[in-house]
């Protein structure tokens, strides 16, 4: 399973020794820079920030929707907005073939399939996808969007 952490659960874990729990539990584990930023960036001296910079199984993700986090920052911190916007922004859509096969591709990038021998390895190439496609500029990539009329 794929999943985006804010902040504190990175913070507590690290603190007590069991940031590695994260990486048992999930096939992926995102953060979005924001967080990174807080965590690591702000605070190089805080309790456990060595142990989040160096564990290179944690993938820094752009966000691409920042009028979304600015809307949510009326509320809420930077990280915490950041983590909200790209919970939404990793979706996808899988299915299991005849052959047994996982295929899938991710709702933002709807054009490019990727597949595994099990939904766990099918997340990990998504996870690969989505960190290829939100931090390189590649032509030709299609992007789903939504706009709002006024």
């Amino acid at each position: 399973m794929i999943v985006v952490s804010n902040s504190s659960p990175l913070i507590a874990l690290a603190r007590i020794g069991c940031l590695d729990l994260l990486q048992a539990l999930y096939t992926q584990v995102f953060m979005p820079q924001a967080v990174h930023q807080e965590v690591v960036g702000l605070n190089q001296e805080r309790e456990g920030a060595a142990t989040i910079a160096t564990a290179s199984w944690l993938k820094v993700c752009m966000i691409q929707d920042s009028i979304a986090v600015k809307l949510l920052q009326e509320q809420l911190d930077r990280g915490e907005s950041e983590a909200i916007v790209l919970t939404l922004e990793i979706s996808y859509t899988y299915w299991q073939e005849s052959d047994e096969m996982f295929l899938g591709y991710l709702n933002e990038f709807p054009d490019h399939w990727t597949q595994g021998i099990d939904l766990a390895e099918l997340e990990e190439n998504l996870a690969d996808l989505y960190k290829t496609f939100t931090s390189e500029k590649i032509p030709g990539i299609k992007r789903v969007a939504e706009f709002e009329l006024v």
